[in-house]
């Protein structure tokens, strides 16, 4: 087995451990990264890298980034993170930014997945029409 292939497969095995409740838990993450510290392994900053990457695309899973024009009450909050925790069967937690440039509407944000309803969205199209 590849130094490389052992090192992934260590920082998976890490990830396992640091996750709880289906969620990483940021207590389990500090005791994986102390008891690396205590006693570092070989090809140490290659592996606290590999498992950093592992842990950031693991919180996206359950992170969804809104982005909003005007004002997002909290029912339409909680109406957004109960249908995204409907459509992924998982706990979703938000993040709300506040985006002008949208006009008005949203975009949301969830691991690779974007979903945008706004009025620059339907804008852009009449863009590419040349009259």
């Amino acid at each position: 087995m590849s130094a490389r292939h052992s090192v992934k497969e260590f920082s998976k095995k890490l990830l396992a451990l640091s996750i709880e409740d289906g969620e990483v838990s940021e207590e389990r993450v500090a005791a994986v990264l102390e008891a690396l510290r205590k006693d570092p392994p070989r090809q140490y900053t290659t592996l606290l890298k590999s498992y950093s990457r592992l842990v950031k695309r693991e919180v996206r899973k359950y992170t969804a980034t809104v982005e909003y024009a005007g004002e997002l009450s909290k029912q339409v909050q909680s109406e957004i993170q109960t249908k995204l925790a409907e459509v992924y069967s998982r706990k979703i937690h938000l993040t709300l930014k506040e985006c002008p440039d949208l006009i008005a509407g949203f975009r949301i944000k969830i691991a690779d997945d974007v979903y945008e309803n706004s009025i620059i969205s339907r804008l852009r199209p009449l863009e590419q029409i040349k009259i």
